[in-house]
């Protein structure tokens, strides 16, 4: 019996060891701002990310989302559905769907904030 105690003590200090030395890194979630703009926070996403590439512009992959075309794209489309935002499909498309690793938490975060917002072409001062 004593035997057995000699191994299983210092198993159980180590083991105690490594359980109490592990430290989780606490990650905070991207706060979606308010009153977001068209044309100074949501377009530059489109056509930084989207348009620059050669994929969603005119003449690319639909929708064109090129500076001319993107607003009217999105918004005379089913892509966009301001009773459930968290729904829409392109929000869906760049959280969880085909696009979810192009768009970073932060420009997730400004289109939900949008299309909450009613999706709207003007800005609000």
């Amino acid at each position: 019996m004593l035997h057995r105690l000699r191994y299983f003590i210092p198993a159980l200090l180590i083991i105690m060891i490594q359980l109490t030395g592990c430290v989780y890194e606490q990650i905070e979630p991207v706060k979606a701002p308010e009153n977001v703009c068209w044309t100074d926070e949501v377009l530059p996403v489109f056509v930084n990310s989207c348009a620059a590439i050669s994929c969603h512009n005119t003449g690319g992959v639909y929708p064109d989302l090129s500076e001319s075309y993107a607003y009217l794209n999105l918004t005379q489309s089913t892509l966009i559905d301001t009773l459930n935002p968290d729904q829409s499909e392109l929000y869906l498309k760049i959280t969880v769907g085909s696009m979810k690793d192009l768009a970073t938490d932060v420009e997730k975060a400004i289109i939900l904030s949008w299309i909450n917002g009613g999706a709207k072409e003007e800005c609000e001062q």
